[in-house]
């Protein structure tokens, strides 16, 4: 489980925005793709400092689970669903981006 999560964390690549970004790059029946980024005020070091020493601070309750400065996300998921992926992206984009927008707002 922590080499899962270090590999997810150092997946996470940190530098300066001024918006935010969300997008579903792929979708089809079988997996989709989403890419976030979400401006925040701060150095690298603070974000991830930030990112892994306050979680319970920036992870919204209702969604629980484990060059510049800005939050890149890389969130994909495949397999056999019981449900058609393509309906499933956007309702799991929204929530992403609800996530990294708390994160950057309690830097």
């Amino acid at each position: 489980m922590k080499t899962t999560r270090k590999m997810a964390l150092a997946a996470v690549a940190l530098s300066f925005a001024t918006f935010s970004q969300a997008e579903v790059a792929s979708s089809s029946e079988h997996g989709f793709q989403i890419q976030l980024e979400q401006s925040f005020e701060g150095s690298a070091q603070q974000g991830y400092r930030h990112f892994i020493n306050n979680v319970s601070e920036w992870w919204l309750d209702d969604h629980t689970w484990f060059g510049d400065n800005k939050v890149s996300l890389n969130y994909i998921v495949g397999g056999y669903p019981t449900t058609d992926f393509t309906k499933l992206a956007p309702i799991v984009d929204g929530v992403l981006a609800q996530q990294l927008e708390s994160f950057s707002q309690t830097l």
